[in-house]
């Protein structure tokens, strides 16, 4: 007999986090589900440790993206539904039963996300702010939302299969294909549910440099490239208004404290541009002083002010590489 949910995961070298990862699934109340796990090459040996857990394993015998690993996973899953989850995260016990809800009390909907919960696994100060942002934002959004994410994503098999799964291709050198077939759901009128109380905690520990890179070359570029692939410049999730706002704010804040040096009194607009951007970001800002602390919120202030310059930075050169592939 056929389970109702099929997991997918791919990794590589992904050993650090697998066995917590592996814990988690097999511990959650809702156990009618299958595991497959497509690893590509890992040097790290990941089948010394699935060997012990129940999981459908296959390798592929040569390293490519996780999407093209994805791809493969559902062409072995049985069930109708289909989980795609990262090796580097662990979910809580009701966290699989939750999700088999959500399907059965919205059958209307194709798939669903969820999201990072509120305490991260890694306790430096980078990886707290990226995932505690993460998971601010997409507490902030709609009920419905028109994107997908395949960290922590399900959607229904006969949907994923109908629009030919994940782009493995798309953009390569950049991690965006959910992101790109968000943009084909929407496309064809298909609904993704947000559902907020399905959360999960990442163990990734990301330094400064990583998150930046991340940010800009894996998802940042390549996201404005999809945007204008599919001439669909609309606001939603973390390009929302108050995003756009704190962009500019912020680059302002850039150019007018550069100036100062050549004209004292720009020091002014610039403490108002700091204000501003204060204001529009009160909510996350709040968020941040709850959860943690004063002093991490002051940190945070500052990652925050990075990030929308990264935000801008990649709105100024998506265009020109996207014009450069179009040559």
């Amino acid at each position: 007999m056929n389970p109702s949910l099929s997991i997918v995961t791919p990794i590589y070298n992904a050993t650090k986090t697998l066995k917590a990862y592996l814990d988690s699934i097999f511990n959650s109340e809702y156990q009618d589900f299958e595991l497959i796990i497509v690893d590509g090459m890992s040097s790290d040996f990941p089948e010394g440790i699935c060997k012990d857990y129940k999981v459908i394993f296959e390798q592929i015998d040569h390293q490519c993206e996780s999407d093209h690993k994805r791809n493969r996973g559902v062409q072995l899953a049985r069930a109708e539904i289909v989980l795609f989850l990262d090796a580097d995260i662990v979910v809580l016990p009701t966290s699989l039963g939750d999700i088999m809800n959500v399907f059965k009390a919205h059958p209307e909907i194709a798939g669903l996300i969820g999201s990072y919960d509120d305490a991260p696994g890694a306790q430096n100060i980078t990886s707290q702010f990226k995932f505690l942002l993460h998971h601010y934002m997409h507490q902030q959004e709609a009920k419905y939302i028109e994107s997908f994410w395949s960290g922590c994503g399900a959607i229904k098999k006969s949907v994923f299969n109908s629009l030919g799964g994940f782009n493995a291709s798309y953009l390569h050198g950049g991690s965006i294909q959910d992101i790109e077939f968000g943009y084909r759901l929407k496309k064809n009128n298909y609904q993704i549910y947000n559902a907020k109380h399905i959360q999960v905690k990442h163990l990734k520990k990301l330094n400064l440099w990583e998150w930046i890179y991340t940010d800009i070359c894996v998802r940042g570029v390549p996201w404005i490239l999809v945007m204008l692939t599919y001439r669909d410049l609309s606001l939603k999730l973390n390009a929302n208004v108050k995003g756009v706002v704190s962009v500019l704010s912020a680059w302002l804040m850039v150019f007018l404290l550069g100036a100062s040096f050549f004209n004292k009194s720009l020091i002014y607009e610039f403490l108002v541009m700091l204000v501003l951007f204060l204001i529009i970001n009160r909510g996350v800002l709040r968020f941040f002083a709850v959860k943690k602390n004063i002093l991490f919120t002051v940190i945070s202030t500052f990652y925050l002010f990075v990030y929308y310059i990264n935000c801008g930075f990649c709105v100024l050169v998506g265009p020109l590489y996207y014009a450069f592939k179009k040559r």
